[in-house]
Order: structure tokens, then C-alpha cells, then sequence
């Protein structure tokens, strides 16, 4: 049966919130221990059975920006991206729709930096936060409601899904408005908790910054998310909170308190800057994207000078396994491993920029001794030999083994 926030509202308000931002007096989590380290390079081969290569198709009605935000259901795709717009494509890359009409009507969204979809319903949902509502449409993009929020926790989220009990769960970015990181939405009671998941003592001065493009993800109706220099992944379930896993880091976290004082000092340049300044090449800077798949956790580990770092949980053995993505540029058109953006039962979606892989990869196949390439995936090769700069972007489906 769905729990309703209230009925729970208490213990988490119950709860302390500590230095570091995160909820305590939870039950603990295992810590999973680290079976290989950092230093081991990362190889596709050793995950990945299959890739799909998949250009988005450009028309007229669909020129994409900046993609904000992936979500795979069955056989459609479901894209976001910074001009507040959403659109659906299937598995072959054919545009199909636009969800949502921007404008002032009944009917309109104004603008929305967070979606979520409810795969029983068939629904889609844009979270509005200018004028606190939620719009619903069906797959096919018919308008179904419009619900007030008269709740201004929603004003900076920047990332939403749904549980298996009907409440979303919103992701805040930081901002200088307030230090909340997660709240709680039931759309049916049109209320909002903010969750025991604070910032503190990290708090931005003048802008906003996502610490992650997604920092939670579905699977089996439980939600997974990550907060910033942390070595958990929490889990909500069923109306409740509590810290799943425990990750074994491979060096030295950096503390919360140091960044506090970082980003707080009158000559700082910006969460990303100071967070490369204190880690160097000697400390961890935490987590920052999450994807659950059937088998995996996948985390990104915050990025650091030393280069690209991956986080892989095996789900079933409960090993946690660190890879440097030393991948050359000279081997990314053999083994193209890209920005993974979203996840599903058995793999992983990652997105080419238009402009990167179509004109760089390009280049690089046209000349390949300049560059040292080692072969070209055939799939990529076919997608870039199709596309032009002004195309959009092209889609990487990763099957896992």
C-alpha cells in the first residue's frame, strides 16, 4: 500500500543532521570493500557484450541543445535538453514527438529542468518550477493535468524520479537560497518534505551548480542517490531513507568542512575550481553520477586531475571496483565509450555531442596516422560517415555482459 509523506514525516524530522550534511541515527549500512583499485585501467570489452550506435534524427521540429536529461522506457527515449524542451524518439533514433507546449496557456508548461516518467500509467510528467506546477501527458502527448505545488522547494531542483510508492524525489542544485540537496514530493497530496540532506557547510554565493547530472537512479521501484564528497549510496523504499551502501574509497576523502570554508572564502571562483584545487593528485573527491542496472551500480567519481575515474558496485558479489578511463583519443572510435546519461535492466545509454564526435572523430578518420587511431567500431564509423555538424547528437547503447 502507498505511504503518504506524513506518515513518516516524524522520524525523519526526528533525525540529527550532522557537520558533513547527512542524516544520522539511520540504521548502517555494510561497507563494501574495494577488489581492485584506481590504477586499473578501464576496458569495454570486460563489461560490454554489444554497443548500438544510434543517431537522433534532425528535423525542423526537434534541433536539440545541450541534453539535460535521458530516460529509457521500453521502445521509446525520452530527451530533454537546455532550451526546457522534451522530446521522444524510439530505439532506431526516429524523432516521434514533442512533449509539452512552452507558453502561458492552461495547457502550457513555462519551463521545467526536471521530468520524471510513470511507466504503469504511460504518463510523462514536467516538473514547472516558475509557476510551482506539475504537467502530465500521456506517452503519446496528450495533455492529461496540470497540479499546483504552492511550495517553493521546488524552486531549484534539477532532477526528479519516481518511486514505487507514487512519491518523486527531487534533487536541488546548490544554490544561495537554501542548503536542502533532496525533497520529497506526493503529487497526490500536492505536499513536499525536505529531507534530512543538507549541503552544509557547503553553501554557493551568487549561483547555482549541480553537483551531479544524475544523481539518482530507479531500479526494482527503490530510488538510489548519491550527495557530494560521500561515500554513500542511499536508498529510499517504500516511505523510508536509510544509507545502502558504504563504498570503500580508494584515497582520502576531501571534508566537507574544507570545501565549506573554500567556496565561502571572498576570493573563490567556483565549486568545481576549488573541489580540483583541494584534490590534487592525493585525495578523493567523492561521487557524482549514479546508474542501477539489473547486475551493477555504476558511479562517476567526481572529476580530479587525475583524469576520468569510474566506480563499479557489483550488485550481486558486493565488490566495488575503481578503473582510471585512460582510453586515448586514438582508440575512442574503436571502443567508443562516451557521457553515460542514463541506465536501464541491462546496460547503459551514453551521448556523442554533435560537434565533438561529428567534426573531431571525423578528422580523425580521415586522418588516422596524424592521430594514431587503432581502428574504427564499425557502428561509429557508419553513424559519423552519415552525419553533419549540424545534426543531433548520437545515442551509444551499452549491452552489459
Amino acid at each position: 500500500m502507498r505511504k503518504s509523506i506524513t506518515s513518516w514525516v516524524c522520524v525523519l524530522f526526528l533525525a540529527y543532521i550532522n557537520g558533513c550534511g547527512s542524516p544520522v541515527g539511520q540504521p548502517a549500512s555494510d561497507k563494501i570493500s574495494m577488489e581492485t583499485h584506481q590504477e586499473e585501467v578501464f576496458r569495454m570489452e570486460d563489461f560490454f557484450s554489444e554497443i548500438k550506435v544510434i543517431p537522433l534524427e534532425t528535423t525542423n521540429e526537434c534541433l536539440l541543445t545541450r541534453i539535460r536529461q535521458v530516460e529509457v522506457v521500453d521502445s521509446l527515449v525520452f530527451i530533454s535538453d537546455n532550451n526546457h524542451q522534451l522530446y521522444v524518439f524510439n530505439l532506431d533514433g526516429h524523432f516521434l514527438r514533442q512533449i509539452g507546449i512552452q507558453g502561458q496557456g492552461p495547457k502550457e508548461y513555462r519551463t521545467f529542468n526536471a521530468f520524471y516518467v510513470n511507466r504503469s500509467s504511460r504518463t510523462v510528467t514536467l516538473v514547472d518550477h516558475t509557476q510551482r506546477a506539475l504537467l502530465t501527458y500521456l506517452f503519446d502527448g496528450s495533455f492529461v493535468s496540470s497540479e499546483s505545488i504552492p511550495d517553493r522547494r521546488i524552486a531549484w531542483e534539477d532532477y526528479a524520479q519516481l518511486a514505487g510508492d507514487g512519491n518523486v524525489l527531487l534533487s536541488n542544485a546548490m544554490n544561495p537560497e537554501h542548503d536542502r540537496a533532496y525533497t520529497l514530493l506526493d503529487p497526490s497530496k500536492k505536499d513536499t518534505l525536505p529531507l534530512p540532506f543538507t549541503y552544509r557547510p557547503i553553501r554557493l554565493k551568487g549561483y547555482s551548480y549541480n553537483f551531479a547530472a544524475h544523481p539518482m537512479s530507479v531500479t526494482d521501484g527503490n530510488i538510489y542517490f548519491t550527495m557530494p564528497l560521500d561515500s554513500v549510496i542511499y536508498e529510499y523504499s517504500d516511505g523510508k531513507i536509510s544509507p545502502r551502501y558504504t563504498l570503500e574509497v580508494p584515497r582520502e576523502m576531501i571534508s566537507k568542512k574544507s570545501m565549506g570554508e573554500a567556496v565561502a572564502a571572498p576570493d573563490t571562483k567556483s565549486y568545481p575550481s576549488e573541489l580540483m584545487r583541494l584534490c590534487g593528485k592525493n585525495s578523493f573527491a567523492g561521487f557524482t553520477n549514479i546508474f542501477a542496472t539489473n547486475k551493477y551500480f555504476w558511479l562517476d567519481c567526481a572529476p580530479t586531475f587525475r583524469g576520468e575515474e569510474i566506480c563499479v558496485l557489483d550488485r550481486e558479489k558486493e565488490v566495488v571496483h575503481y578503473y582510471r578511463n585512460n582510453i586515448s583519443l586514438s582508440d575512442k572510435l574503436l571502443h567508443p565509450y562516451t557521457d553515460i546519461m542514463a541506465s536501464f535492466d541491462n546496460g547503459l545509454v551514453g551521448v556523442f555531442t554533435n560537434t565533438f564526435s561529428i567534426n573531431y572523430f571525423k578528422s580523425m578518420m580521415e586522418n588516422p596516422e596524424a592521430f594514431g587511431v587503432t581502428g574504427v567500431h564499425p557502428a561509429v564509423k557508419e553513424a559519423l560517415a552519415a552525419a553533419d555538424d549540424e545534426d543531433n547528437h548520437i545515442l551509444v547503447f551499452y549491452y552489459l555482459k
